[in-house]
This record gives C-alpha cells, structure tokens and sequence, in this order.
C-alpha cells in the first residue's frame, strides 16, 4: 500500500512540475516544450562574453543591435 501511494504521489508531482514548467514558458521565463530558443540569443552572449575580453571590438556588437533594432522597426511599419 506504501508503495502504491509513493508511486501517485511521484505522478503527481511530476505533473504539477510540468505545469508549472508550462506556466513560466508562456511567461516567457524559460524555453522548454512549444518554444524553441533563438540561434541569435547564443550568438548574442558570445558577443557579450567577447566585449568584456577585448574591449576594442565592442562596437561591433553595437552596430549589430542597432541592426536588428532598425528591422524590427521597418518591419513593424510595413505590416
């Protein structure tokens, strides 16, 4: 009987794990069953990590974000 009430018990945290892991990705939190992180969010730490090693090259991931940030900004007008 033990047995068989530790086995409920381990479903059932289990389930209310993966809702509350539902839960925080529709909040936007964390990534983990219908959204898949972005290739640019790594491609963006790496260039973070870069700036602090070598200072000199921060500028170019200013210019990249400023990229991205005057597409967005076209892409939102045009639609």
């Amino acid at each position: 009987m033990k047995i068989a009430l530790l086995i409920i018990a381990v479903v059932l945290l289990i389930i209310a794990l993966d809702r509350l892991a539902l839960y925080m990705e529709r909040r936007e939190w964390i990534y983990y069953r219908k959204k898949q992180p972005s290739s640019t969010s790594l491609g963006n730490a790496f260039l973070e990590l870069q700036g602090m090693l070598e200072p000199g090259k921060k500028h170019v991931q200013e210019v990249k974000l400023n990229k991205k940030k005057e597409v967005k900004k076209t892409g939102e007008n045009e639609q």
